[in-house]
């Protein structure tokens, strides 16, 4: 990592690059999060060399915020290195202690109990601002879940998105737009808490199912277009029989 640490250094310095020189901690937060995302991507395609390619953009990313603690003498890379190695070496007593796990589940569990008593003292549950709204939704109840206020079985989560869609279709009828809202977002909530029970991230679920909306979208589109036809000037039937002809191509 010290090609890319010392370019990194280069390009903030003196006679180096505008941009790079001019960035911040919080210039560069939604930067990692697109980089981030890309890797998210290149693995859902699952090539290889796409995902080599987008996790050294993350670590470009990385390693200029790095660069600017460096400058302002907050933190360096060894100091990053070693507060990692030590939190690692810590939570995997299982692997670098005396403890014993002979499972999955027991190794998370020896993970979360060392995780636990690194804080000093209990925390109320916090949102992330910084996470995305359905991955807080997500990491809320999660937490929420270890005090006991949560459904036993996914049956209850049903019943319950089963209910605020009942209530969303009531204020929409009534045409009243900020219960619209609010109740449009019980769902989302509710379906977030049904990602939690099918041990499934909401946020890696809709990721994919966007991705998998846009490839059957470019494919009708190019169907329409191979038969001399205009997607804007056909209606909402039409297009539906080019959607079923894509969908049977991909199930086949």
């Amino acid at each position: 990592m010290k090609k890319i640490s010392d370019i990194m250094r280069k390009l903030r310095a003196p006679g180096g690059c505008p941009w790079d020189g001019k960035q911040t901690y919080e210039t560069l937060r939604d930067c990692l999060i697109e980089e981030v995302h890309e890797v998210f991507e290149a693995v859902e395609n699952g090539q290889a060399k796409d995902i080599e390619e987008e996790i050294g953009d993350v670590f470009c990313c990385l390693y200029l915020i790095i660069a600017i603690a460096e400058e302002k003498g907050h933190f360096n890379e060894q100091s990053v290195s070693e507060r990692a190695s030590s939190k690692m070496i810590h939570r995997h007593p299982h692997v670098f202690g005396d403890k014993k796990a002979a499972n999955e589940q027991e190794a998370w569990d020896h993970y979360i109990d060392a995780k636990k008593k690194e804080k000093k003292k209990k925390q109320d549950i916090e949102l992330n601002k910084h996470f995305p709204a359905l991955l807080q939704a997500y990491e809320i109840q999660k937490k929420v879940a270890k005090t006991g206020f949560d459904w036993q079985a996914t049956e209850g989560v049903l019943d319950k998105i089963e209910e605020e869609i009942k209530e969303l279709k009531v204020a929409i009828r009534r045409g009243e737009n900020r219960k619209i809202e609010e109740e449009y977002g019980d769902v989302l909530f509710a379906m977030a808490n049904l990602g939690k029970h099918l041990e499934m991230s909401p946020e890696s679920a809709l990721k994919r199912a966007n991705l998998k909306f846009l490839r059957r979208f470019h494919h009708m589109k190019a169907l329409v277009e191979k038969d001399a036809k205009k997607i804007t000037d056909m209606d909402l039937d039409e297009l539906e029989v080019y959607w079923s002809r894509v969908k049977a191509t991909e199930k086949a």
